[in-house]
């Protein structure tokens, strides 16, 4: 196993398609977390099925299949081209991350005293993303979840 990223050892950027080679020597199953903007992703998955990469785990967010390009369009397209790329393919769906109180979204509003999520009288759970990370690790490691969804709300199993 190994890290791609901007700053990893093996490097990869999504708008510096040269990288995507050398993050694609030799792997089999790959973690996918879509950029921003959701144009390299059909040429990325069809380069690493090309390079033999044959299982992927999508990160996606709860409610897409609602809510669809209108938030998260990178993440809609990325569940849509791995399920239409003929490999095996699982979907992660968690809530929002517990660490958006202290690192990122949530922060500035609870300084400033409030919250505001559009969930009504819903309760809704947070989860921490090594809890993401460690059902992911599973999935790309144990056969039996191809094809499938599933939707992450907190550590239980």
């Amino acid at each position: 196993m190994r890290a791609a990223s901007r700053t990893a050892e093996t490097p990869f950027d999504w708008t510096d398609r040269v990288t995507w080679g050398p993050a694609l020597e030799g792997v089999g199953a790959l973690y996918l977390v879509g950029p921003p903007d959701p144009e390299p992703i059909a040429d990325f998955v069809a380069q690493a099925r090309a390079a033999g990469v044959r299982r992927f785990v999508v990160l996606s967010g709860r409610g897409i299949e609602i809510y669809g390009d209108s938030f998260g369009p990178s993440m809609a397209e990325a569940e849509r081209v791995v399920r239409e790329a003929g490999v095996d393919w699982t979907v992660i769906r968690p809530n929002n991350f517990s660490q958006n109180f202290d690192e990122d979204v949530f922060r500035g509003p609870l300084l400033e005293g409030r919250l505001t999520l559009p969930v009504g009288d819903v309760p809704e759970p947070f989860i921490d993303v090594e809890d993401i990370a460690e059902v992911a690790a599973v999935l790309l490691t144990e056969d039996g979840h191809s094809g499938r969804t599933y939707e992450l709300s907190g550590p239980a199993r």
